[in-house]
């Protein structure tokens, strides 16, 4: 019987040790989905790793475009500005000009600035083509520049020596405003 228990305490043992050895598995197994996962994980890393590092070097190779851009966008501007203060010197001498030119020509001048002023309402849409401005009387009041729809009303001065002509063309024209409503 000596042999039968040991033979039988070995069997324990050994049956033992197996479950030892099966949990030891059953835990490695987990660790390694573990690791398999986590493998996946570092691998997806890796590739949106590898896309940024594309993509940074995308947007370096623009660096130089950027700048090249910027500097004519600087250069742009100064042009702007020195157009800017071209068309506003250009402005101030056509307008002494005009003021030269209406005092040299009187009424002919009042024709000159209806004709130009019709034609660039007509450019920017306020004038349909073949509407005029006209000289008219509304109401005992003339005005140089006028036109019923749209209504546009207007006086042409080669000189402004006060405020008060200019004041009592603006309630002239907003009387004639009122009027056209």
């Amino acid at each position: 019987m000596i042999q039968t228990e040991s033979f039988t305490e070995a069997m324990r043992h050994f049956e033992s040790r197996l479950r030892e050895l099966e949990e030891r598995v059953k835990s490695l197994e987990e660790r390694d989905r573990e690791l398999a996962s986590l493998f996946m994980i570092i691998a997806s890393a890796l590739r949106d790793l590898a896309e940024a590092i594309k993509s940074l070097a995308e947007l370096r190779k623009l660096v130089p475009i950027v700048r090249e851009l910027s500097e004519r966008m600087r250069r742009l501007e100064d042009r702007v500005g020195r157009l800017e203060t071209a068309v506003e010197r250009l402005r101030a001498y056509v307008s002494a000009g005009f003021m030269t030119l209406g005092a040299a020509v009187g009424a002919n001048f009042e024709e000159f600035v209806r004709s130009f002023t019709t034609r660039y309402l007509q450019e920017v849409g306020v004038l349909r083509r073949g509407q005029k401005l006209e000289k008219r009387v509304v109401e005992g009041e003339e005005f140089d520049l006028y036109c019923e729809a749209p209504l546009v009303l207007g006086e042409v001065k080669t000189t402004l020596v006060d405020l008060t002509d200019f004041e009592r063309f603006v309630e002239r024209g907003e009387e004639g405003r009122e009027e056209a409503r």
